[in-house]
């Protein structure tokens, strides 16, 4: 008799196993018994074919918003070609932020300058990038170093247009 309960309980596992195996290998098989779009797999249907590079990185670029990023750089790349080389040899642009170009100069004198034909150089850029949505330009003089520093630092203003 001690047996019988034995196979019993072993019977009533192996068939609950199977069952849990059953209905897995159902659900997988719904799965997959989903409809197929047939034109999609042929090989020579008509879409298949491989894209441009040049298109795959344009769809690219749009997907993940690059375009302003890069218009961004390409001005920065072609600052000498926008504005001439004379003013590119004395001027370069520093960042582009929030349609905004930061441009620093060589001397205040280079920068108040520039600042005086800073509508012919927006002319210039939006001529040169028609997709640029450029509203300003920012010119800057060069960096003094800091005269607060140090052990020898006195209170007060400082130099002031030493540099430049």
């Amino acid at each position: 008799m001690p047996m019988d309960g034995i196979s019993k309980n072993i019977k009533n596992a192996a068939q609950e196993l199977y069952d849990r195996v059953s209905r897995k290998s159902r659900r997988t098989s719904r799965r997959r018994a989903e409809p197929i779009d047939s034109s999609m797999s042929m090989p020579f249907a008509e879409g298949r074919d491989p894209l441009s590079l040049s298109a795959t990185l344009s769809a690219l670029t749009t997907d993940f918003g690059w375009e302003g990023h890069l218009l961004e750089s390409l001005i920065t790349d072609r600052w000498a070609e926008v504005v001439g080389l004379d003013i590119a040899a004395h001027s370069s642009v520093i960042e582009v932020k929030e349609n905004v170009i930061v441009v620093e100069c060589d001397s205040t004198a280079w920068a108040t300058q520039l600042k005086l034909m800073k509508t012919s150089i927006i002319r210039n850029i939006l001529d040169a990038f028609p997709e640029a949505t450029i509203i300003d330009v920012v010119f800057r003089g060069p960096h003094a170093p800091s005269w607060k520093k140090g052990i020898r630092a006195v209170p007060g203003r400082g130099p002031r247009d030493t540099y430049g």
